[in-house]
Protein backbone atom coordinates (compact mmCIF):
# COMPACT_ATOMS: atom_id res chain seq x y z
CA UNK A 1 0.00 0.00 0.00
CA UNK A 2 2.95 2.34 0.63
CA UNK A 3 4.21 1.95 -2.94
CA UNK A 4 0.71 2.65 -4.25
CA UNK A 5 0.55 5.79 -2.11
CA UNK A 6 3.87 7.00 -3.56
CA UNK A 7 2.69 6.34 -7.11
CA UNK A 8 -0.43 8.38 -6.43
CA UNK A 9 1.48 11.17 -4.61
CA UNK A 10 5.12 11.21 -5.88
CA UNK A 11 6.05 13.92 -3.38
CA UNK A 12 5.89 11.28 -0.64
CA UNK A 13 8.80 9.43 -2.28
CA UNK A 14 10.76 12.66 -2.70
CA UNK A 15 10.37 13.73 0.93
CA UNK A 16 11.07 10.29 2.35
CA UNK A 17 9.93 8.78 5.63
CA UNK A 18 11.12 10.85 8.57
CA UNK A 19 9.22 9.16 11.39
CA UNK A 20 7.30 5.94 11.98
CA UNK A 21 4.27 5.98 14.28
CA UNK A 22 2.79 2.69 15.42
CA UNK A 23 -0.60 3.41 16.96
CA UNK A 24 -2.44 0.67 18.80
CA UNK A 25 -5.99 0.11 17.57
CA UNK A 26 -8.63 -1.04 20.03
CA UNK A 27 -10.71 -4.08 19.16
CA UNK A 28 -13.61 -4.56 21.61
CA UNK A 29 -15.49 -7.87 21.24
CA UNK A 30 -18.09 -6.40 18.87
CA UNK A 31 -15.93 -3.66 17.36
CA UNK A 32 -17.81 -0.79 19.01
CA UNK A 33 -16.35 1.53 21.66
CA UNK A 34 -17.31 1.51 25.33
CA UNK A 35 -18.92 4.85 26.10
CA UNK A 36 -21.07 5.32 29.20
CA UNK A 37 -21.59 3.99 32.73
CA UNK A 38 -19.26 1.26 33.96
CA UNK A 39 -21.15 -1.95 34.83
CA UNK A 40 -22.02 -2.25 38.51
CA UNK A 41 -20.42 1.05 39.54
CA UNK A 42 -22.16 4.30 40.38
CA UNK A 43 -20.82 7.56 38.94
CA UNK A 44 -17.93 5.82 37.15
CA UNK A 45 -17.75 6.33 33.41
CA UNK A 46 -15.97 4.75 30.44
CA UNK A 47 -14.64 6.40 27.29
CA UNK A 48 -12.43 3.83 25.60
CA UNK A 49 -12.21 1.17 22.93
CA UNK A 50 -12.56 3.49 19.94
CA UNK A 51 -11.14 2.24 16.65
CA UNK A 52 -11.68 5.50 14.79
CA UNK A 53 -10.77 8.11 17.40
CA UNK A 54 -10.73 11.14 15.10
CA UNK A 55 -13.99 10.16 13.44
CA UNK A 56 -15.91 9.11 16.54
CA UNK A 57 -14.33 11.35 19.16
CA UNK A 58 -16.36 14.59 18.87
CA UNK A 59 -19.80 12.98 18.76
CA UNK A 60 -19.19 10.29 21.35
CA UNK A 61 -17.62 12.64 23.89
CA UNK A 62 -20.46 15.13 23.41
CA UNK A 63 -23.03 12.44 24.24
CA UNK A 64 -20.94 11.18 27.15
CA UNK A 65 -20.77 14.71 28.57
CA UNK A 66 -24.56 15.06 28.27
CA UNK A 67 -24.97 11.68 29.92
CA UNK A 68 -22.75 12.59 32.86
CA UNK A 69 -24.27 16.03 33.43
CA UNK A 70 -27.97 15.39 32.74
CA UNK A 71 -28.20 11.66 33.42
CA UNK A 72 -29.16 10.73 29.87
CA UNK A 73 -27.65 11.12 26.38
CA UNK A 74 -29.52 12.90 23.60
CA UNK A 75 -29.34 9.92 21.24
CA UNK A 76 -29.62 6.16 21.68
CA UNK A 77 -26.21 4.95 22.89
CA UNK A 78 -27.19 1.31 23.32
CA UNK A 79 -24.61 -0.02 20.86
CA UNK A 80 -21.82 1.74 22.77
CA UNK A 81 -23.01 1.17 26.36
CA UNK A 82 -20.29 -0.71 28.33
CA UNK A 83 -23.08 -2.59 30.11
CA UNK A 84 -23.77 -4.56 26.93
CA UNK A 85 -21.15 -7.01 28.22
CA UNK A 86 -21.35 -9.04 31.42
CA UNK A 87 -19.02 -11.09 33.61
CA UNK A 88 -18.91 -13.74 30.88
CA UNK A 89 -16.65 -11.42 28.86
CA UNK A 90 -13.47 -12.45 30.68
CA UNK A 91 -9.91 -11.95 29.43
CA UNK A 92 -9.91 -15.11 27.33
CA UNK A 93 -13.18 -14.07 25.68
CA UNK A 94 -11.86 -10.56 25.02
CA UNK A 95 -8.69 -11.84 23.36
CA UNK A 96 -10.59 -14.29 21.17
CA UNK A 97 -13.14 -11.70 20.08
CA UNK A 98 -10.49 -8.99 19.55
CA UNK A 99 -8.69 -11.26 17.08
CA UNK A 100 -11.99 -11.99 15.36
CA UNK A 101 -12.83 -8.29 15.11
CA UNK A 102 -9.40 -7.55 13.64
CA UNK A 103 -9.93 -10.15 10.93
CA UNK A 104 -13.43 -8.84 10.18
CA UNK A 105 -12.41 -5.17 10.17
CA UNK A 106 -12.53 -4.79 6.39
CA UNK A 107 -14.94 -7.58 5.52
CA UNK A 108 -18.36 -6.90 4.00
CA UNK A 109 -20.73 -5.99 6.89
CA UNK A 110 -23.71 -8.13 5.93
CA UNK A 111 -26.97 -7.46 7.82
CA UNK A 112 -27.34 -9.64 10.93
CA UNK A 113 -23.81 -10.98 10.60
CA UNK A 114 -23.21 -13.73 13.16
CA UNK A 115 -19.81 -13.62 14.91
CA UNK A 116 -18.93 -17.21 15.78
CA UNK A 117 -15.60 -17.14 17.64
CA UNK A 118 -15.45 -17.87 21.38
CA UNK A 119 -18.87 -19.50 21.52
CA UNK A 120 -20.88 -20.88 23.17
CA UNK A 121 -20.42 -18.97 26.41
CA UNK A 122 -23.82 -19.35 28.07
CA UNK A 123 -25.82 -22.13 26.39
CA UNK A 124 -29.42 -22.46 27.57
CA UNK A 125 -30.78 -25.66 29.15
CA UNK A 126 -32.38 -26.41 25.76
CA UNK A 127 -29.29 -25.69 23.65
CA UNK A 128 -28.14 -29.23 22.88
CA UNK A 129 -31.63 -30.51 22.13
CA UNK A 130 -32.35 -27.64 19.74
CA UNK A 131 -28.94 -27.87 18.08
CA UNK A 132 -29.73 -31.49 17.26
CA UNK A 133 -32.94 -30.27 15.59
CA UNK A 134 -31.12 -27.85 13.28
CA UNK A 135 -31.03 -24.65 15.31
CA UNK A 136 -28.78 -21.85 14.05
CA UNK A 137 -27.87 -19.71 17.04
CA UNK A 138 -27.04 -16.07 17.58
CA UNK A 139 -25.24 -14.66 20.62
CA UNK A 140 -26.88 -12.01 22.76
CA UNK A 141 -25.28 -10.99 26.06
CA UNK A 142 -23.40 -14.28 26.02
CA UNK A 143 -26.57 -16.36 25.62
CA UNK A 144 -27.04 -18.69 22.66
CA UNK A 145 -30.47 -17.90 21.19
CA UNK A 146 -32.00 -19.87 18.29
CA UNK A 147 -32.21 -17.60 15.26
CA UNK A 148 -33.81 -20.06 12.82
CA UNK A 149 -34.02 -23.80 12.20
CA UNK A 150 -32.57 -25.58 9.20
CA UNK A 151 -35.07 -27.98 7.61
CA UNK A 152 -33.97 -31.38 6.37
CA UNK A 153 -31.45 -31.08 3.55
CA UNK A 154 -30.36 -27.53 4.49
CA UNK A 155 -27.06 -26.84 6.23
CA UNK A 156 -27.44 -25.24 9.67
CA UNK A 157 -25.40 -22.20 8.71
CA UNK A 158 -26.39 -18.56 8.25
CA UNK A 159 -27.09 -17.31 4.75
CA UNK A 160 -26.06 -13.71 4.13
CA UNK A 161 -27.04 -11.16 1.52
CA UNK A 162 -28.32 -7.63 0.98
CA UNK A 163 -31.46 -8.86 -0.71
CA UNK A 164 -33.93 -11.64 0.01
CA UNK A 165 -32.18 -14.97 0.62
CA UNK A 166 -33.34 -18.57 1.00
CA UNK A 167 -33.93 -17.79 4.67
CA UNK A 168 -37.08 -15.90 3.72
CA UNK A 169 -38.98 -19.08 2.89
CA UNK A 170 -37.46 -21.04 5.80
CA UNK A 171 -38.49 -18.42 8.35
CA UNK A 172 -41.82 -18.06 6.57
CA UNK A 173 -42.51 -21.74 7.21
CA UNK A 174 -41.81 -21.21 10.92
CA UNK A 175 -44.25 -18.29 10.97
CA UNK A 176 -46.98 -20.31 9.25
CA UNK A 177 -46.48 -23.17 11.70
CA UNK A 178 -47.16 -20.83 14.64
CA UNK A 179 -50.17 -19.22 12.96
CA UNK A 180 -51.77 -22.45 11.75
CA UNK A 181 -50.69 -25.04 14.35
CA UNK A 182 -48.25 -24.31 17.18
CA UNK A 183 -44.63 -23.37 17.72
CA UNK A 184 -42.17 -23.56 20.57
CA UNK A 185 -39.30 -21.12 21.14
CA UNK A 186 -36.36 -21.03 23.54
CA UNK A 187 -36.51 -17.64 25.28
CA UNK A 188 -34.00 -18.41 28.03
CA UNK A 189 -31.85 -15.46 26.93
CA UNK A 190 -34.34 -12.99 28.40
CA UNK A 191 -33.12 -11.02 31.41
CA UNK A 192 -34.91 -12.42 34.47
CA UNK A 193 -34.69 -10.50 37.76
CA UNK A 194 -36.69 -11.03 40.94
CA UNK A 195 -37.47 -8.12 43.28
CA UNK A 196 -38.84 -9.21 46.65
CA UNK A 197 -39.32 -8.03 50.21
CA UNK A 198 -41.76 -6.02 52.34
CA UNK A 199 -41.00 -2.79 50.43
CA UNK A 200 -40.84 -4.34 46.94
CA UNK A 201 -44.14 -2.91 45.68
CA UNK A 202 -43.51 0.62 46.92
CA UNK A 203 -39.95 0.50 45.60
CA UNK A 204 -40.92 -0.63 42.09
CA UNK A 205 -43.89 1.72 41.96
CA UNK A 206 -41.44 4.62 42.11
CA UNK A 207 -39.48 3.37 39.10
CA UNK A 208 -42.04 2.28 36.50
CA UNK A 209 -44.42 4.25 34.30
CA UNK A 210 -47.38 1.87 34.44
CA UNK A 211 -49.43 0.62 37.38
CA UNK A 212 -47.97 -2.45 39.04
CA UNK A 213 -50.10 -5.59 38.61
CA UNK A 214 -52.05 -7.26 41.40
CA UNK A 215 -50.76 -10.63 42.65
CA UNK A 216 -51.04 -13.24 39.92
CA UNK A 217 -51.26 -10.68 37.14
CA UNK A 218 -48.85 -9.32 34.51
CA UNK A 219 -48.16 -5.80 33.22
CA UNK A 220 -45.95 -4.36 30.50
CA UNK A 221 -44.21 -1.18 31.59
CA UNK A 222 -41.03 0.91 31.39
CA UNK A 223 -38.29 1.66 33.88
CA UNK A 224 -37.87 5.44 33.95
CA UNK A 225 -34.86 7.53 34.91
CA UNK A 226 -34.81 10.68 37.04
CA UNK A 227 -35.65 12.79 33.98
CA UNK A 228 -38.75 10.68 33.30
CA UNK A 229 -37.22 9.22 30.16
CA UNK A 230 -37.31 5.54 29.27
CA UNK A 231 -34.40 3.37 30.37
CA UNK A 232 -35.85 0.05 29.21
CA UNK A 233 -39.07 -1.89 28.67
CA UNK A 234 -39.92 -4.74 31.02
CA UNK A 235 -42.67 -7.22 31.75
CA UNK A 236 -43.57 -7.25 35.46
CA UNK A 237 -45.16 -10.36 36.94
CA UNK A 238 -46.55 -10.11 40.47
CA UNK A 239 -45.83 -13.61 41.78
CA UNK A 240 -47.15 -12.56 45.22
CA UNK A 241 -47.91 -9.26 46.95
CA UNK A 242 -44.24 -8.71 47.79
CA UNK A 243 -42.48 -10.74 45.11
CA UNK A 244 -42.10 -9.47 41.55
CA UNK A 245 -40.47 -11.04 38.51
CA UNK A 246 -39.11 -8.70 35.84
CA UNK A 247 -38.39 -9.86 32.29
CA UNK A 248 -36.69 -7.73 29.65
CA UNK A 249 -34.32 -8.03 26.68
CA UNK A 250 -31.11 -10.00 27.26
CA UNK A 251 -29.10 -6.97 26.16
CA UNK A 252 -30.32 -4.98 29.20
CA UNK A 253 -29.41 -7.43 31.98
CA UNK A 254 -26.71 -5.31 33.63
CA UNK A 255 -28.62 -2.13 32.87
CA UNK A 256 -31.73 -3.41 34.68
CA UNK A 257 -29.74 -4.69 37.67
CA UNK A 258 -27.89 -1.36 37.95
CA UNK A 259 -31.09 0.69 37.69
CA UNK A 260 -32.70 -1.33 40.46
CA UNK A 261 -29.63 -1.48 42.71
CA UNK A 262 -28.74 2.21 42.44
CA UNK A 263 -32.35 3.24 43.11
CA UNK A 264 -32.39 1.58 46.55
CA UNK A 265 -32.47 4.06 49.42
CA UNK A 266 -32.67 1.79 52.43
CA UNK A 267 -35.84 -0.09 51.45
CA UNK A 268 -36.25 -3.67 52.65
CA UNK A 269 -35.86 -5.18 49.18
CA UNK A 270 -33.86 -8.09 47.78
CA UNK A 271 -32.78 -8.08 44.12
CA UNK A 272 -31.99 -11.51 42.67
CA UNK A 273 -30.68 -11.96 39.13
CA UNK A 274 -32.08 -15.24 37.78
CA UNK A 275 -30.98 -14.71 34.19
CA UNK A 276 -28.52 -17.61 34.15
CA UNK A 277 -29.94 -20.09 36.68
CA UNK A 278 -33.48 -19.96 35.28
CA UNK A 279 -34.53 -20.87 31.76
CA UNK A 280 -37.67 -20.15 29.75
CA UNK A 281 -39.56 -21.20 26.65
CA UNK A 282 -42.72 -20.08 24.87
CA UNK A 283 -45.55 -22.16 23.39
CA UNK A 284 -47.71 -20.31 20.86
CA UNK A 285 -50.38 -21.02 18.29
CA UNK A 286 -54.02 -22.09 18.00
CA UNK A 287 -53.19 -25.63 19.20
CA UNK A 288 -51.10 -24.49 22.18
CA UNK A 289 -53.87 -25.22 24.70
CA UNK A 290 -54.42 -28.75 23.34
CA UNK A 291 -50.71 -29.50 23.62
CA UNK A 292 -50.36 -28.07 27.11
CA UNK A 293 -53.50 -29.85 28.31
CA UNK A 294 -51.73 -33.18 27.69
CA UNK A 295 -48.90 -32.12 30.03
CA UNK A 296 -50.73 -30.67 33.03
CA UNK A 297 -53.81 -31.05 35.21
CA UNK A 298 -54.18 -27.28 35.66
CA UNK A 299 -57.23 -25.48 34.27
CA UNK A 300 -56.31 -23.86 30.94
CA UNK A 301 -59.62 -22.36 29.77
CA UNK A 302 -59.97 -18.62 29.25
CA UNK A 303 -61.90 -18.44 32.50
CA UNK A 304 -59.51 -20.64 34.46
CA UNK A 305 -56.30 -19.13 33.11
CA UNK A 306 -56.99 -15.57 32.02
CA UNK A 307 -54.97 -13.43 29.63
CA UNK A 308 -52.02 -11.62 31.29
CA UNK A 309 -52.11 -13.77 34.43
CA UNK A 310 -49.50 -16.03 36.03
CA UNK A 311 -49.82 -19.37 37.80
CA UNK A 312 -47.35 -21.82 39.27
CA UNK A 313 -48.22 -25.16 37.67
CA UNK A 314 -46.74 -28.55 36.84
CA UNK A 315 -45.84 -29.36 33.24
CA UNK A 316 -44.76 -32.93 32.66
CA UNK A 317 -44.29 -33.33 36.40
CA UNK A 318 -42.01 -30.29 36.68
CA UNK A 319 -43.09 -27.26 38.70
CA UNK A 320 -42.60 -23.86 37.11
CA UNK A 321 -44.29 -20.54 36.44
CA UNK A 322 -46.65 -20.24 33.47
CA UNK A 323 -47.53 -16.80 32.09
CA UNK A 324 -50.58 -16.48 29.84
CA UNK A 325 -49.15 -14.04 27.34
CA UNK A 326 -47.89 -14.05 23.77
CA UNK A 327 -45.92 -11.65 21.62
CA UNK A 328 -46.56 -13.87 18.59
CA UNK A 329 -50.15 -12.66 18.26
CA UNK A 330 -51.62 -16.08 18.98
CA UNK A 331 -52.82 -18.12 21.95
CA UNK A 332 -49.82 -18.94 24.09
CA UNK A 333 -47.92 -19.26 27.33
CA UNK A 334 -44.43 -18.56 28.56
CA UNK A 335 -42.82 -20.96 31.03
CA UNK A 336 -40.12 -19.79 33.46
CA UNK A 337 -38.25 -21.73 36.12
CA UNK A 338 -35.04 -23.47 37.20
CA UNK A 339 -33.00 -24.96 34.35
CA UNK A 340 -33.78 -28.59 35.20
CA UNK A 341 -37.51 -27.91 35.39
CA UNK A 342 -37.45 -26.09 32.06
CA UNK A 343 -35.61 -28.97 30.38
CA UNK A 344 -38.11 -31.54 31.67
CA UNK A 345 -41.18 -29.46 30.83
CA UNK A 346 -39.82 -28.75 27.35
CA UNK A 347 -39.39 -32.47 26.65
CA UNK A 348 -42.98 -33.11 27.77
CA UNK A 349 -44.35 -30.34 25.54
CA UNK A 350 -42.35 -31.54 22.53
CA UNK A 351 -43.63 -35.08 23.00
CA UNK A 352 -47.25 -33.94 23.35
CA UNK A 353 -46.87 -31.63 20.38
CA UNK A 354 -46.01 -34.32 17.86
CA UNK A 355 -49.68 -35.13 17.31
CA UNK A 356 -50.43 -31.45 16.64
CA UNK A 357 -47.61 -30.57 14.24
CA UNK A 358 -45.64 -28.59 16.83
CA UNK A 359 -42.68 -26.81 15.22
CA UNK A 360 -39.58 -25.01 16.44
CA UNK A 361 -39.25 -21.34 15.63
CA UNK A 362 -36.48 -18.82 16.17
CA UNK A 363 -36.05 -15.20 17.09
Amino acid sequence: WLENAMDRMPILAELGITREVHGAISHPPDGNPLIGPAPGLKNYWCCCGTQIGIGWGPGLTRELANWIVSGTPEINMREFDPRRFGPYADQSYQITKAKEDYLLRHEIPFPHFNRLEGRPVKPSPLHDALKAEGAVFEEVYGHERPRWFAPEGVEAKDIYGFRRTALHDIVGAEVRAVRERAGVMDISAFTKVEVSGPDARVFLDGLVGNRLPAPGRIALTHILNDAGRIELETTVVALTEDRFYLVCAAFFEQRLVDNLTFALKGEDVTITNRSSDWGAFALNGPRARDILRACTTSELSNAGFKWMTAQEIEVGGHRLWAFRMSYAGELGWEFHGPRDAISGAFRAVKLAGKAHGLANYGS
